[in-house]
């Protein structure tokens, strides 16, 4: 039944706002979370909007984040999680990335092992549909981080229009 909720969430308008899809994860999952003894917590800064966020965006996104919580459940022997989203500066240095971890205190992992399931392509694959990367960070005994980096679209050339003209006297 969350499943079916969590798809129909993607299909809401959520004008290109990630905090929103995030918030709305929280609201369908928190309670099975803590029924398993998961401490599970949010720290969500304001992010910039995300103009192409469709809902098949959204969908991509939230399994991303379903993917790598579902792994806390099963695998992890975690008794905490915390989910994160920040603005991050890319690589060039005009270019900002939304940066979403999801970290657990769990048994950790070794990373260099091929994990058995299809989980982390289907990650990278959703990733790079979004033009974004996931990186998995982890040792064993030091519980296990997944890192989302979403690139920012730069404003087009009419966005930067229109602000230099509302600057003008």
């Amino acid at each position: 039944l969350d499943e079916l909720k969590i798809s129909v969430d993607a299909l809401q308008p959520m004008e290109g706002d990630v905090g929103t899809v995030l918030a709305s994860l929280r609201y369908r999952l928190e309670p099975r979370w803590r029924a398993a003894g998961l401490e599970v917590v949010w720290q969500i800064d304001a992010l910039p909007p995300m103009p192409n966020l469709s809902p098949q965006a959204v969908r991509h996104l939230q399994r991303i984040v379903l993917e790598a919580m579902a792994n806390v459940m099963k695998h992890a022997h975690a008794r905490r999680a915390c989910v994160s989203a920040r603005v991050v500066d890319g690589i060039d240095e005009r270019a900002e990335s939304i940066c979403i971890v999801i970290a657990d205190d769990g048994r950790g992992l070794n990373v260099d092992q091929a994990p058995g399931g299809q989980g982390l392509a289907n990650m990278r694959f959703r990733a790079a549909q979004l033009g974004a990367t996931v990186a998995v960070h982890s040792a064993p005994g030091e519980g296990t981080s997944v890192r989302l980096d979403w690139p920012v679209p730069a404003p087009t050339a009419l966005h930067l229009n229109l602000d230099q003209a509302e600057r003008k006297p």
